[in-house]
């Protein structure tokens, strides 16, 4: 305690007079730093391309500094507030917090964002799903200059044989 504030609580008798004395001296400072740090919070979004890991440790600075100066912040609320600052990217990441609603600390959810960041980081922050499709057979370089050279038709054994009739352009299947 400095000098000053040591004289001016000279005369109060207990330890608990001289908090309540400081608190009415910077309670309003208390009030102001603690309202700015949730106002911080609440307009606090990732933006695109910046680490989980470096937005994190704002919102936490944020919380600490809310707490710090009295605000009463439960775990669960907590991570409602940070879900909220999220990108967009991370709301698979959400949905499947919300499916199993694990209790976790601000750190340790901070690994799993990680995690999360990590695993999608190289497919463009998106979900993708791998499909399968049947592949051709690799084209045979001798096969290509075989047919090349080999310029003859196959008829097609599914199509029905058409023969043209009369002059009018009307056709009929014969064999089919």
């Amino acid at each position: 305690m400095s000098n000053v504030l040591q004289k001016q609580h000279e005369e109060h008798q207990t330890a608990r007079q001289i908090m309540d004395n400081l608190e009415e001296m910077f309670g309003e400072q208390t009030i102001q730093a603690k309202t700015d740090a949730i106002k911080g919070l609440m307009n606090c979004r990732q933006k695109v391309g910046t680490p989980i890991k470096e937005h994190m440790m704002k919102v936490m600075a944020y919380l600490s500094e809310a707490q710090t100066n009295g605000a009463e912040i439960d775990s669960a609320t907590q991570l409602v507030m940070v879900f909220q600052t999220l990108s967009k990217d991370f709301d698979l990441f959400q949905a499947a917090y919300n499916l199993n609603r694990k209790e976790m600390s601000l750190t340790e959810l901070m690994k799993e964002l990680q995690a999360f960041e990590n695993i999608f980081k190289g497919s463009g922050s998106k979900a993708e799903a791998n499909v399968a499709e049947p592949s051709s057979p690799a084209p045979n370089p001798k096969r290509k200059k075989e047919k090349g050279k080999n310029k003859r038709k196959k008829p097609a054994v599914d199509a029905p044989a058409t023969k043209k009739i009369n002059n009018q352009g009307s056709f009929v299947v014969v064999g089919g």
